[in-house]
């Protein structure tokens, strides 16, 4: 179902994206925006003070701290109020498209720019003064998506995240990893458990893992807390049993470990050879 709600909304944006003008080729031209305000240059009553109207003004007219670019759209008291876009000419080129108040994008905004690796990146949700905040899209290039909530700026609820190495979907809070969650991915241990802040913390089951030396585990399963396992069991690459028991800083403590056909069994860390 949450699915079929993302792609209805998706579907509304693109309704919006090709019908309405803001959207469209030619929004900065003020004969293709129908705003109900007066051109700014036709209502100032001080110089460079934009009030009810629409018109165009460079960022760092805006704020002393304004990036480079302009703002092209309805004012408020000399800010950007209603609907408008933000072009921040920094580094990379930056477009945010949508409603303002009060100099913030808030409301439903469309931004796009370049990522570090100069991909084309896009996020479609909802604002609050500057910070996605509810239901938002993000997408960069192929090999990043993200749809879900946000909160203030943050990952929140419900989400899935693919990324070029990882499919992650489950429960966020705080931008953290909190709840019950799934890790697909093909660079590290697939996982499936409990997370508390970004740890594993209750029940977890790693599968898949890549052999990192002749003593690493393929699977991994028990209860975890703060990211590391306390009771449980662990398996060979060859899926026979490897260690069971009690673990303490991810050691064995109380119970035994099967290696190279031996049988050790530990009491309080002491490893004692099981018939010898």
């Amino acid at each position: 179902m949450n699915l079929i709600k993302i792609d209805m909304s998706f579907i509304f944006f693109l309704i919006l994206f090709f019908c309405n003008p803001l959207y469209g080729i030619g929004f900065d031209e003020f004969d293709n925006f129908k705003s109900d305000l007066p051109l700014c240059s036709e209502s100032v009553t001080l110089k460079n003070y934009y009030h009810k109207c629409y018109g165009k003004k460079a960022n760092k007219e805006i704020s002393p701290n304004g990036t480079n670019g302009y703002y092209i759209g309805e004012w408020l008291f000399d800010r950007p109020h209603g609907v408008g876009k933000m072009i921040e000419l920094n580094d990379k080129e930056k477009i945010s498209v949508g409603t303002f108040r009060n100099g913030y994008p808030h409301g439903e905004v469309e931004t796009r720019y370049k990522n570090a690796e100069n991909e084309d990146c896009v996020i479609l949700g909802t604002t609050i003064f500057g910070q996605y905040h509810g239901k938002t899209q993000m997408k960069c290039g192929n090999d990043y998506i993200y749809e879900g909530g946000f909160f203030y700026g943050h990952f929140s609820g419900y989400a899935k995240l693919k990324t070029k190495d990882l499919k992650i979907e489950g429960q966020y809070f705080g931008g953290e990893i909190t709840g019950t969650f799934e890790i697909n991915s093909d660079k590290f241990c697939d996982q499936y458990g409990q997370f508390y802040k970004g740890e594993e913390n209750g029940q977890n089951i790693l599968t898949d893992c890549p052999k990192e030396n002749a003593t690493s585990s393929e699977k991994i399963e028990g209860l975890f807390y703060a990211g590391q396992i306390i009771s449980g069991e662990t398996y060979w690459h060859d899926g026979s049993l490897r260690n069971k028991g009690i673990f303490l800083g991810g050691v064995m403590f109380n119970g035994y470990v099967y290696n190279k056909g031996k049988t050790f069994k530990y009491f309080n860390g002491v490893a004692n050879e099981v018939n010898k």
